[in-house]
């Protein structure tokens, strides 16, 4: 009787596992935040974005059932040089008059070897195309680095980056 007692409690654990729900943290944007961007590797200077909101659910233990929405103010670009922010903005790289508004939606979170890979939809100047790039999630700091083709998003300044890639590091605190 207690052997059959042990099987249906262990059957009931079994099953109700089944239906747990893992939540994820949602995470608000702490102050201190950087959005950094390469223009191509001979530039050793970055540019800077202002702006950032995003809407992060993200579960470190189960990043599948992470969501990534955000947006930032490609207006606040900021080269440190006001001739090159001024460039910065014209409609043959960022085209601010236009397209105020840079947005990334993710479509999957994954763990891989050295942290997470999130791959979503990134819409620039209007044209949306499907990146992913690997981060890591540490002290609830989320750290990133990934490359998109210039030419991939109509950025064609002449003299500056032609077809060559744009370098975006993206280090972002955040609190629950």
């Amino acid at each position: 009787m207690k052997t059959i007692q042990l099987m249906t409690a262990a059957l009931i654990m079994v099953v109700a596992s089944a239906f747990v729900s893992y939540k994820s943290v949602d995470w608000k944007i702490k102050e201190g935040y950087s959005v950094k961007v390469f223009r191509n590797a001979q530039v050793h200077y970055p540019i800077y974005f202002k702006g950032l909101k995003a809407s992060i659910s993200f579960d470190k233990e189960h990043p599948e059932k992470s969501k990534i929405q955000a947006s930032i103010d490609a207006t606040t670009v900021d080269t440190g040089v006001e001739l090159m922010t001024a460039h910065a903005k014209e409609e043959s790289v960022l085209d601010t008059d236009h397209f105020p508004v840079i947005t990334f939606q993710s479509s999957s979170v994954r763990k891989n070897s050295t942290g997470y890979e999130v791959t979503g939809m990134l819409t620039l100047k209007g044209i949306t195309k499907e990146i992913n790039f690997p981060f890591t999630f540490d002290k609830d700091t989320f750290i990133g680095t990934f490359s998109i083709a210039a030419k991939d998003f109509n950025i064609n300044r002449e003299g500056a980056v032609p077809s060559g890639q744009i370098k975006i590091e993206l280090t972002i605190p955040v609190t629950e």
